[in-house]
């Protein structure tokens, strides 16, 4: 009778200790594994957001990515903040942002310039998408990954296909602040066209270019409201540094 009072306590305890950001998380498993992972000193950094898109838009243009996000019910979970840190140090996560509903602690406001409404981070690198489900519990896990260009890719929309009278083609999302791009002056809106004369088709099409060129300067196509552009970007390695 004791061992069963015994097993029923253990299982008990055990449902209690259950972390619900490592129960509902979908992402990366160990972000540390990533090429282009970066090591940041100091402890996770976590704040609060009332806004997932925005927020990540900016930490976007500082290199940092989405790899992983967890979205559950505050009712029925009892998560803590020691919880959300064990989650975020589990997987190499550096910055954490909480839909506000989580209210167990109070985080302060994220230090950012201020946002531009209509751009919608993505790309390979930012490897899950911004937008959060609805439940009232929600947190979207980052870390700083290296730029080689630092142009944020994404698929072109329809009404940009049809200006250009093309399918193929991938729309700079974001650029990285202090990257090649950004010291190119590729700006959020841009359309790039070719690299080296091969015409772009799809983002893995892009990434498979980078590994062929990096190291070197290459000429990048663009296209800017109609206007063709050949910029000359270097497609930095991923130095043994940024591990």
């Amino acid at each position: 009778m004791m061992r069963k009072l015994l097993a029923v306590l253990t299982i008990t305890l055990s449902a209690c200790a259950a972390n619900p950001f490592t129960e509902f998380y979908r992402g990366t498993s160990d972000a540390r594994k990533l090429p282009s992972y970066v090591s940041v000193p100091g402890d996770v950094k976590i704040y609060s957001t009332d806004n997932f898109e925005r927020d990540v838009q900016e930490l976007t243009r500082k290199s940092y990515s989405v790899v992983g996000r967890s979205s559950f019910s505050a009712a029925s979970n009892n998560a803590t903040d020691s919880q959300l840190r064990e989650q975020a140090r589990k997987i190499g996560a550096q910055i954490v942002l909480v839909r506000p509903g989580y209210t167990r602690t109070s985080y302060g406001a994220l230090p950012l310039s201020s946002p531009r409404a209509n751009a919608t981070p993505g790309s390979k690198d930012l490897l899950m998408p911004s937008a959060m489900p609805s439940s009232d519990l929600a947190a979207a896990f980052l870390v700083k990954l290296f730029p080689r260009v630092g142009l944020s890719p994404g698929a072109l929309d329809d009404a940009t296909r049809r200006r250009l009278k093309r399918n193929g083609g991938i729309l700079v999302l974001e650029v990285v602040e202090g990257s090649p791009a950004f010291n190119a002056d590729v700006r959020p809106g841009d359309v790039l066209l070719a690299l080296e004369l091969e015409r772009i088709q799809f983002v893995d099409q892009y990434l498979r270019l980078l590994n062929q060129y990096q190291g070197t300067t290459v000429t990048f196509t663009f296209d800017r409201n109609g206007t063709l552009m050949e910029k000359q970007i270097p497609i930095r390695p991923y130095p043994s540094a940024a591990r």
